[in-house]
């Protein structure tokens, strides 16, 4: 079995030439001399004034186990930005029929039945991307690393059109981001409606999750479920290595260089979401939705940073829950809320009493509004912390709706 991908090419007359990748095969991400980049194998003998940015390998198992797995490793002794471009470069290269399946799966037919709608989220959307561009200027870490994520989106479809096949349509730079920006979507779409219409299906969170601490603290264990439509069974399992410095004035390294996560193609997140990282920190949330209408008047185009994007600076930059919180809350978008369970697996020893403090953190995100807590105090008392789409702090359980919907239908 061969991945094939094509290179137009303009000469007197139109042709194609085609590079074939080998099922399992590493490949590189090489820059040249003349800074583009280009795909070669692991043998590869570097030429002068060439580097080696990264290097990616896609396992397809879609059809055996319903999973692919890919690794995107990058090198220390490069720059930033082109680490960035390199990892969405070689995952669109290896991904990119799969990338096209997930996107006309998910979204291709997203505004057929809501033009109006998606005019103005499209307007929004449009509005949010360049203010967010304005302020990569800015040197402090947390812009650096949003920066650094929307470089690799860049990557990701240049390497897409790289490595599609040739019967494989386009997709636009925006597509992209608008598969990865899914899940925040539709709480935009709910924000921008003003129709009146009401079309929120009651209780329609997806994902649960569980946090058990084992009898005699021998192993703490974290679990999550997925509820999703058919449309999102392609799936991939990621490892992104990516060896970025905190700012760009810093030669320290984020403390989650080294993540995994359940994902999809073309999304350079989890949206699960699930993710393991090299701090020691293990996020996971479920969604809480919104049924207070009138807190959408809070999630605005100007000043905010969508949910999944917040959501990977955090796992980058954190070494502990309560700077992972501190950093997630930073410009709210009100968009994707969840209830997000940070726990730290660095502060556990197997078979020794839990600390008091700093094992489990817990948020909660409304438009305009994110409360947090350590309640590593819960878990030892409790031994467990479940989640299942229903706030947990009253504020937000409040303030949300839930309480109307309780006195109105009644209990879960």
């Amino acid at each position: 079995m061969f991945l094939k991908s094509c290179l137009l090419l303009f000469f007197t007359l139109w042709e194609f030439r085609c590079l074939t990748i080998p099922k399992n095969q590493t490949i590189l991400a090489v820059k040249t001399a003349k800074n583009r980049f280009t795909i070669q194998y692991k043998n590869y003998t570097i030429k002068q004034k060439e580097a080696v940015i990264g290097k990616a390998k896609f396992t397809d198992n879609i059809n055996s186990t319903g999973w692919g797995y890919l690794e995107i490793r990058t090198m220390l002794l490069t720059k930033d930005v082109d680490q960035a471009y390199a990892a969405g470069f070689l995952e669109g290269v290896l991904t990119a029929d799969l990338i096209y399946s997930h996107w006309y799966n998910s979204m291709k037919g997203y505004c057929t039945d809501r033009p109006n709608i998606c005019k103005n989220l499209t307007d929004f959307m449009n509005t949010n991307k360049y203010w967010i561009l304005s302020q990569f200027i800015k040197p402090d870490p947390f812009w650096y690393q949003v920066s650094l994520f929307y470089k690799q989106l860049d990557g990701l479809h240049d390497g897409y059109m790289r490595g599609k096949s040739p019967h494989t349509p386009d997709l636009s730079w925006d597509d992209l981001f608008w598969l990865n920006a899914m899940d925040d979507l539709g709480d935009i779409s709910e924000a921008l409606n003003t129709s009146g219409v009401d079309d929120k299906v009651l209780g329609s969170g997806s994902c649960s999750a569980l946090i058990k601490l084992l009898p005699g603290n021998k192993d703490l264990l974290m679990s999550h479920v997925t509820w999703a439509g058919y449309e999102s069974m392609l799936r991939i399992q990621k490892r992104y290595s990516l060896r970025y410095r905190k700012s760009h004035t810093s030669s320290k390294l984020i403390h989650g260089f080294d993540m995994s996560f359940s994902s999809y193609p073309g999304v350079i997140q989890s949206g699960d979401d699930f993710y393991l990282m090299s701090s020691g920190l293990a996020t996971m949330e479920t969604t809480i939705d919104n049924y207070n209408k009138s807190l959408w008047s809070n999630v605005k185009p100007v000043g905010q940073v969508l949910e999944f994007v917040r959501a990977m600076v955090a796992n980058r930059l954190a070494d502990s829950p309560a700077e992972w919180t501190d950093t997630f809350k930073l410009y709210n978008s009100g968009t994707y809320n969840n209830q997000w369970m940070i726990v730290n697996y660095a502060a556990f020893q197997p078979g020794n009493a839990l600390p008091d403090k700093n094992v489990l953190h817990v948020l909660e995100q409304m438009p305009g509004y994110v409360v947090h807590e350590d309640l590593t105090g819960h878990l030892i008392n409790q031994t467990y912390w479940a989640s299942y789409n229903i706030p947990y702090f009253p504020s937000v359980f409040n303030m949300s709706g839930y309480s109307d919907l309780v006195q109105r239908y009644g209990t879960w």
